[in-house]
Formats: structure tokens, C-alpha cells, sequence
């Protein structure tokens, strides 16, 4: 299940969207695109059953989440107490139990994770005014959430076919990545000829 944000232009428009693929995916549409597109305009929420790492699609939806940097809520439904590992990286992001049946909790963890990417995106936005970061474009790869090395791989590729290699650059959220994964992630950027960087990091450099 994704959660879309959506500005609102007018009091009258809903802030909020949702979308499931049982209900919302029309007779005769391609499923995969569908749930590709809705994924990569969203806010992912995962609800971990004991069977989601089992399910093609939902392990589908989690990679297109984390290749396309978009902010994910894990719903933690499991009722095991031992699990092996998961190849998804579901544990790298916020996660909620609701055994009580509390599902303001969710709803709650999803806003909070949305906001957080929307001030990110704003941030952003004053650098460019700026000049501390190109316009928005083909060379500026803005990801709204802590990246994995899947999200940055995702990202360089998207740069490569950029027109200016001059100008790529690949903006996250701070903190800057650990050292591990920050080393991997500039080793990547450099292929492309891309700078991998903070807005903290930007504006510490000056104009």
C-alpha cells in the first residue's frame, strides 16, 4: 500500500491520497507500471506479515521504494519470534508494531516521514536559490530519504545518461552516510564524474 503526498491548491483538495492495487489499478492496465509509477510518487507502507518477504510484488514495491530514494514506514505485523535474515532492507526504515491495534500510530509514523522529506525538499530548494546547487534538472539527483547503497546505484545510473557530467551531483538528507557505506557511495558517484553530497555539507562550503 502506498500513501501519495499531495500539495494542496485549493481547502477544498485532499492532503492526502491513497493507493492500493486491488482497488485502484484499473481492468487491463499494466501492473507493473502502475505499481511502479504509484511507488515512485509516494510514501511506501509496508505491512511486514509473516509472508511479505515471500510476496513477488511486495518485495517488488520495496526495491522500486528504495532504488527510487522515496520515504518508507515498515508496519511490523510478524507474530514469530525468530526470523531469519531478510533480503529486503526493511530494517533500515522507521518501523511501527500496533499490537494494541492503534492505527493513528501508523498513520502518525507515515506523516512524520513524509514531513521530513518535504522539509528536506524545501532545504534543498533555498540551496538552489542560492546557487549553491544547479537548478533542478537531469544532472541534480535529489533523494528524500538516507540512501542504501541499491539507492545510489539507482541514482548514479540516472546520472549517467544526464547531458552534463560537469554537473552531476546527488543530494541526501543529513547526517552523512557511515563511513563504510559513504566510501562505497562516493566510489560510485566518481564513476559517474557526480559529487555525493549533504545540504549541511553544501552550505559549509559557501557560494
Amino acid at each position: 500500500m502506498v500513501v501519495r503526498q499531495q500539495a494542496a491548491r485549493q481547502a477544498s483538495e485532499p492532503l492526502l491520497e491513497t493507493f492500493y492495487d486491488a482497488r485502484d489499478i484499473e481492468p487491463g492496465t499494466s501492473w507493473k507500471q502502475a505499481l511502479e509509477d504509484g511507488v515512485a510518487r509516494s510514501v511506501l507502507l509496508a505491512l511486514r506479515t509473516d509472508v511479505y518477504e515471500q510476496r513477488l510484488w511486495c518485495r517488488q514495491e520495496f526495491r522500486w521504494a528504495e532504488a527510487f530514494g522515496v520515504p518508507r514506514v515498515v508496519v511490523d505485523a510478524r507474530s514469530s519470534l525468530v526470523y531469519s535474515a531478510s533480503e529486503l532492507a526493511l530494517d533500515g526504515s522507521p518501523t511501527v508494531r500496533i499490537p494494541d491495534g492503534n492505527l493513528a500510530r501508523v498513520l502518525f509514523a507515515a506523516f512524520q516521514t513524509a514531513l521530513r522529506s518535504l522539509l528536506f525538499q524545501r532545504r534543498v530548494q533555498e540551496l538552489q536559490k542560492i546557487g549553491l546547487l544547479p537548478p533542478r534538472g537531469p544532472d541534480v539527483k535529489i533523494l528524500g530519504v538516507a540512501p542504501s547503497i541499491e539507492t545510489l546505484a539507482g541514482a548514479c545510473k540516472d546520472l549517467s545518461e544526464s547531458p552534463d557530467p560537469t554537473k552531476r551531483v546527488i543530494v541526501y538528507p543529513d547526517p552523512p552516510l557511515a563511513e563504510g557505506l559513504g566510501a562505497a557511495g562516493e566510489a560510485l558517484a566518481r564513476d559517474i564524474g557526480a559529487r555525493l553530497i549533504t545540504p549541511s555539507q553544501l552550505a559549509s562550503e559557501g557560494p
